[in-house]
């Protein structure tokens, strides 16, 4: 399996992810991951300023609107 093919399974197996899973996944820092979550543009469950996990679709949704931004 490719790496690709590896981030792409993990991607769709996973229903929720940390800011850490969610960094080390898509090779993004924490705290730009932390960062999209407080400014709204990525959501995530929040306790207080503690980003406890982000759901799946919220990365699909996000990554797909980053990518129709890019082009």
């Amino acid at each position: 399996m490719t790496a690709h093919e590896n981030w792409a399974a993990r991607l769709m197996h996973q229903e929720t992810f940390t800011p850490a899973e969610l960094a080390e996944l898509l090779n993004m820092s924490e705290a730009f991951i932390a960062q999209e979550v407080h400014k709204g543009e990525l959501d995530g469950l929040k306790i207080g300023n503690d980003i406890v996990d982000i759901p799946r679709d919220s990365v699909l949704a996000w990554l797909k609107r980053r990518e129709e931004a890019s082009e």
